[in-house]
């Protein structure tokens, strides 16, 4: 196993990069410092554009600059005293949430009615199927009588 590092399989490209590199030099460095070297060598030379207002952390990440955050805060409270405006003259109506789904009162209604009504017909067919099965069971009771009548005379 060598200069194997014990990578198994081949392993990544950066470890069979970095073998063949230790094999043709002679020496066996720091695999660390041997991917630092080449990070720098993918990194150099390359500028990255980014949007104006934007800069990089040291992690990469883009961040807006201080200043963008108060243009969203005033954007922000701009949007909610619209949407202020629009409630107040019924232009829009708030929107409660009952479960996943959000409703106004208007379509509240609606929906509690469909309900109402869905539920005032299954409770109508269930009538008429107790009935139908109240008038089976008169119907047999009733041939029973007979044929127990019939049987006796």
């Amino acid at each position: 196993m060598g200069n194997d590092i014990g990578v198994t399989g081949g392993g990544s490209f950066a470890a069979r990069q970095y073998r063949s590199s230790a094999q043709r030099n002679g020496n066996s460095a720091d695999f660390g410092k041997f991917l630092e070297s080449e990070e720098e060598k993918g990194t150099r030379g390359k500028e990255v554009e980014r949007p104006e207002g934007e800069r990089a952390t040291q992690s990469g990440k883009q961040q807006a600059e201080p200043g963008d955050a108060l243009d969203y805060r005033k954007q922000l409270q701009e949007h909610m005293e619209q949407m202020l405006e629009n409630i107040k003259h019924g232009t829009i109506q708030p929107k409660f949430r009952i479960g996943a789904q959000e409703f106004t009162h208007e379509e509240w209604k609606d929906f509690i009615e469909k309900i109402d009504a869905a539920e005032e017909d299954l409770r109508e067919q269930l009538e008429a199927e107790l009935e139908a099965v109240k008038e089976e069971a008169e119907k047999k009771a009733a041939r029973r009588e007979a044929e127990k009548e019939e049987k006796i005379g």
